[in-house]
Formats: structure tokens, C-alpha cells, sequence
């Protein structure tokens, strides 16, 4: 399924009041007991139920991929949702987050008087939160991501834009030649690179040799094949080319389309890749919007 945080919110409100809604009945009440106890031991939680993870004496959970959470608090009345992005690592920040901020913030089991310093302070808080942070990975001269566009203004000096719910990744230590990295909320990642030309490689053949090679020397790549490298005039006059690659990483389907261009002696490209067969045509937009200033 796929659902907004409102709707996640509906599901846990739904079995918080036992099934009901409204005046309704939707889910049978035994249902929603039986199915928020525990079975079988689990490894995320202390068990699971049918379908929802279970906490002895504290709460129930849905868990959805990449860090999706529906918390079910009996106790304090109270139903908690977190949307995420997350890794292996990182994916139970939001379990940590309700421990640590959530629960302890219950102060009463009846509502608050209400407090227009303290409403105003949360409206300031809202709003800081829906500024557009500028991203900056070495210095603002080397790139800076804003508005959902990055800029470069040292030589070589250029842009390219990229959707507004993409957020920053740190750089890899292992690919000394990357500038900045990105990653949107469906999971496609792009990034660009800057190469010094120390061999004579021609243009049309940076995608398919020079970058097709370096993904053939990871040991997670297989199946590595080249679909199409056709060349491209970038907005600006600027001529480049377009390199279309897929692949498995880790046994995925795996999709990859670059952009390079030559500027004196430097390569700069331009890469996005999607994972898991989904598609590739919000990275082709990135890539293709990258220009010379």
C-alpha cells in the first residue's frame, strides 16, 4: 500500500477505538485483540500478532519498508506515525524517537488548557521546518544544492535541477571524484562527478568504457550491460552524452543513465539510478537538465 501520513494516522485511530469508527463498527472487536497479541516471537519487537508488531505492555506496531511505522498506545490514548527513509542502520530511529520524545511529553490524560504562546511558538516551529534548507557538501563554491537545484560556481562552473523532496547524502570516501550526492523519497540516487583527463578517452566513449568499467569492479554488480549511449546537446550549446546501463546490485534489477560533457581538461557528469524496477524517468530529467554556466 501506499499511503499519506494522514492515512497511516486513520488505521492506528481505527484500532485504538477497538475497531469502531464513529458510530460504526468496521473491524470486530475480538479481532483487534486478537490480532495486537502475541504469537510467535519476533525479532523486530518482543512478538508478533496478525500483522502488527507487539511490545509487551506498552504499544503495537505497523512496520512498513524503508522505516513506515504505526504506533498504537493503548495506555496514553494516543496513536503515533512516522513516514521515513532509513537504512538497515538507521531504521528503528523512529522507535528510539517515540522512547526518547513522544511518550515522555504526555503530561495528562485530559486536554491542555489552551496557550497562545505556546501555539505560536509551535507555528514558528511548523514554519522553520517547511524552509528550504540549502544543502552544501566541500564549500559553496563546489556546490550548493537549493530550491531544488545545484549550483556550482568554481571552474567548471555549472547546474542542474533535481525534484523538491530529494534530500542529501554524505559523500563516498571511496569515489574521490564525487561532488555531492542525492537521493529523492522514491529512492532514486544521483550524483556528480568531476574526472581530471588523464588519458585521451574520447567523449562518446566516457559512459560506455570509463564509468561502465568502474561499476564492473564492484563485486555487488552483475549482468552489467549497456543499453544505449547517444549523443545530446545540453541546454546552453553544450555537447554531451546520454548512457543508459542496467545492471543487478545485490541481485536487484537496477537502472543507471549518465550525462557527460567535457570542459578543458575535466569530465563532469551526471548520474541517477533506480532500484527495484522502478523507473527511471524522474533521474533521465535530472540528468538531461544539467548546463554549463
Amino acid at each position: 500500500m501506499s499511503l499519506t501520513p494522514h492515512d497511516m494516522a486513520k488505521i492506528g485511530w481505527l484500532y485504538l477505538n477497538n475497531g469502531r469508527w464513529g458510530d460504526q463498527q468496521l473491524v470486530p472487536e475480538k479481532w483487534v485483540t486478537d490480532s495486537t497479541c502475541k504469537h510467535i516471537n519476533a525479532t523486530l519487537f518482543d512478538g508478533y500478532g496478525y500483522q502488527w508488531w507487539v511490545t509487551a505492555g506498552k504499544y503495537y506496531a505497523a512496520v512498513g519498508h524503508e522505516g513506515q511505522f504505526i504506533f498504537v498506545l493503548p495506555d496514553k490514548n494516543m496513536v503515533a506515525e512516522f513516514t521515513s527513509v532509513l537504512d538497515q542502520v538507521e531504521f528503528f530511529f523512529p522507535d528510539e524517537l517515540l522512547n526518547r520524545y513522544v511518550i515522555p511529553a504526555v503530561v495528562s490524560d485530559s486536554p491542555l488548557p489552551e496557550s497562545a504562546s505556546q501555539a505560536m511558538r509551535l507555528k514558528g516551529l511548523i514554519d522553520k521546518c517547511e524552509e528550504s534548507r540549502p544543502y552544501v557538501w566541500q564549500t559553496e563554491a563546489e556546490g550548493v544544492a537549493a530550491d531544488s537545484q545545484f549550483t556550482r560556481t568554481t571552474e567548471p562552473a555549472f547546474i542542474f535541477t533535481y525534484p523538491p523532496d530529494a534530500f542529501k547524502l554524505e559523500l563516498n570516501p571511496a569515489r574521490p571524484n564525487q561532488i555531492m550526492s542525492m537521493r529523492t523519497q522514491d529512492n532514486i540516487r544521483f550524483s556528480a562527478y568531476i574526472v581530471e583527463v588523464t588519458n585521451h578517452i574520447r567523449l562518446e566513449n566516457f559512459g560506455p568504457n570509463y564509468y561502465a568499467r568502474l561499476l564492473g569492479l564492484n563485486p555487488k554488480i552483475s549482468d552489467l550491460a549497456v543499453i544505449s549511449n547517444k549523443a545530446v546537446v545540453l541546454d546552453g550549446g553544450t555537447p554531451a552524452y546520454r548512457t543508459d546501463i542496467k545492471c543487478k546490485y545485490g541481485g536487484s534489477p537496477t537502472k543507471l543513465v549518465l550525462v557527460a560533457a567535457k570542459k578543458k581538461h575535466r569530465y563532469v557528469y551526471v548520474v541517477a539510478g533506480a532500484w527495484g524496477g522502478r523507473s527511471m524517468e524522474r533521474g533521465a530529467q535530472i540528468v538531461e537538465s544539467l548546463t554549463f554556466k
